[in-house]
């Protein structure tokens, strides 16, 4: 990894300097992974017919950037007035490429490289190459220091348009997005008839409109391109991965806000609180293609979002004598989302096996699968409920003991199938946010910060494969309590290979409540007290970061993000899990 960033300033006069950010960036990255024969259990594919008995993977990635953003700054002070200017040209240019391969009994555990000899040989990559250009001002003004107005323009491009996008304008050959801004504040308590209000030491309204945008989408989203894939035992070819689109385009989110700051008594009391309404159109989405295209899903602009929230931040000094002080703070923030509209009707989009519902006047992040009611203890508990599955070729098969009840939601028929699906979890939290101590006695500091989250719903991805009892893989303990005998209670079902009754499909049984509560951080510090001449104070001090978690998650870790996509929320893929980590050090002060 090799990174290098340089930032020149000019200054032409009081008013008026130039300056200019640079960077460059490079990591390469080159790995190999192998499994031996002989200590490790063989990997069996009863569908392809094979067994692995040992294999060996490659990987080889490499990204480069460069960024560069050159402004123009100008103040000036004039009476009661004061202006400021920022005005520049900001530039990005980053490629990501990666290569990987993986083969299948090499033979022999001494031979540990990736040959054409292989059995079953996979291999893929990615190449992401991505451009920015951005012109952009910000002018403030101030009257009185009471008075405060910043507006704002932005106008962007970059490589993951498509040529063909509809909105904003056209130039050079390309499409430009544009994002103007408008913000506003008062700051009230400086106003003559505040001055009978003693216990208000500052007191600021805020209010504000902007658009921004998101082009969070693979810079090859907007063009057809083949992907490799294994059509036998050793050997890969090429199939069509995607459907160009030259009409995507980014997002645009309009955003209105209000919202105020204030310091009271003397400042032993500071609160903010925020409101907000934001408004998204041409959302960036993944939609299903008809099966006859052959291929699953297509990048579209389709839609439109609303957002609405608070956040509320209140910190108190509650304590505050000269050995002995003690703050409290605690934040809390609610938002709620709606789809407004959508081009083409509702759709689900599958995301490790979840499907998540985009549907009008429906929240965004919404788990659609079927409704579970427990496990069939007897034969003449599936008989009596008389229900079944199709199978592909259009006979129906019965549920038994050991199947799992799911819900007949369509009483139509008593066939358990897609008409059967219904909203089984939601994403989004109910309310977030944060609670921090700080207590100082003399010497001695201790703070802590904990984060929550209240209301999620969380798809366990990860306990859905290590739960499935339908393959050769390992699972949790938990599926020692699958059904075994005519009779037997229990929440897990039958184990059966390859799952023929679909009892391991996407249902509420892998959703789970992804509430909690995390000691984020505790650190507790000493300053020495010294008196030498040549330094001026020492601190010991020791942190240590997720400590303690009180949650009801059954994964490793409540707090994941297995993806910053918002098809990704709540979805927990087995990531590694945010361990606990401890750090000490010492501060001197010279």
């Amino acid at each position: 990894m090799f990174n290098l960033a340089i930032q020149p300033t000019y200054k032409i006069n009081k008013s008026l300097k130039i300056s200019s950010r640079f960077s460059y960036s490079l990591n390469n990255m080159s790995e190999i992974a192998f499994s031996p024969m002989y200590g490790v259990a063989p990997l069996i594919d009863l569908n392809q017919a094979f067994i692995s008995l040992n294999y060996v993977k490659t990987q080889f990635s490499k990204q480069t950037s460069i960024f560069s953003d050159t402004r123009v700054n100008w103040f000036k002070n004039q009476g009661n007035n004061s202006y400021e200017l920022n005005a520049g040209i900001r530039f990005l240019n980053d490629s990501y490429e990666s290569e990987y391969a993986l083969g299948h009994n090499t033979g022999s555990d001494q031979v540990k490289e990736m040959s054409n000899s292989l059995s079953y040989k996979s291999v893929g990559g990615l190449d992401e190459p991505y451009k920015l250009l951005t012109y952009y001002g910000v002018f403030n003004y101030a009257l009185k220091d009471k008075y405060f107005v910043e507006a704002a323009l932005n106008t962007e491009t970059n490589s993951r348009f498509g040529k063909e996008a509809k909105n904003g304008i056209k130039l050079f050959g390309v499409s430009w997005a544009v994002f103007p801004s408008l913000n506003a504040a008062w700051l009230v308590s400086s106003e003559d008839f505040m001055k009978s209000a003693e216990f208000v030491d500052v007191l600021k309204l805020r209010a504000g409109y902007g658009m921004s945008g998101n082009d969070g989408i693979q810079s090859s989203a907007t063009q057809t391109y083949m992907n490799a894939v294994k059509y036998s035992r050793t050997t890969t070819g090429l199939q069509i991965y995607n459907i160009s689109n030259p009409e995507i385009q980014w997002e645009t989110v309009s955003k209105r806000s209000i919202g105020l700051d204030a310091n009271l008594f003397n400042e032993k009391i500071l609160l903010s609180v925020d409101l907000y309404n934001n408004t998204t159109d041409n959302l960036l989405v993944q939609k299903n293609l008809n099966p006859v295209a052959g291929i699953g899903t297509y990048w579209s602009n389709d839609g439109k979002l609303q957002n609405n929230g608070y956040e509320v931040s209140l910190n108190a000094k509650v304590l505050n004598y000269k050995n002995l002080k003690l703050t409290l703070g605690a934040s809390v923030a609610h938002y709620s989302n709606k789809i407004l509209a959508l081009a083409d009707g509702d759709f689900t989009s599958t995301v490790y096996g979840a499907e998540v519902l985009t549907a009008v006047n429906q929240p965004i992040g919404q788990f659609y699968g079927y409704q579970t009611n427990g496990v069939y203890a007897t034969t003449e508990e599936a008989l009596a409920d008389g229900l079944s599955m199709r199978k592909t070729t259009g006979a129906l098969v019965p549920f038994e003991a050991g199947d799992v009840r799911f819900v007949n939601n369509d009483d139509s028929d008593n066939v358990i199938d897609d008409k059967d699906k219904v909203v089984i979890g939601n994403s989004n939290p109910d309310l977030y946010g944060a609670l921090n101590a700080g207590l100082t006695y003399k010497n001695f500091n201790l703070q802590l910060v904990f984060n929550y989250s209240y209301g999620n719903d969380v798809y366990n991805y990860l306990r859905s494969q290590l739960e499935s009892g339908s393959n050769f893989n390992n699972q949790t303990v938990a599926v020692t309590n699958r059904w075994f005998t005519e009779g037997q209670k229990t929440s897990v079902p039958k184990a059966s290979y390859n799952d023929p009754k679909g009892n391991n499909r996407f249902s509420d049984r892998w959703i789970e409540d992804g509430s909690y509560l995390r000691l984020k951080t505790l650190q507790v510090s000493y300053e020495l007290p010294l008196k030498v001449s040549f330094i001026q104070g020492v601190t010991v001090w020791a942190s240590a970061n997720n400590l303690w978690t009180l949650t009801k998650y059954l994964g490793v870790d409540p707090e994941f993000a297995a993806n910053n996509q918002i098809l990704y929320q709540g979805i927990d893929t087995g990531l590694l899990p945010q361990s606990k980590s401890y750090f000490a050090g010492i501060k001197i002060y010279l």
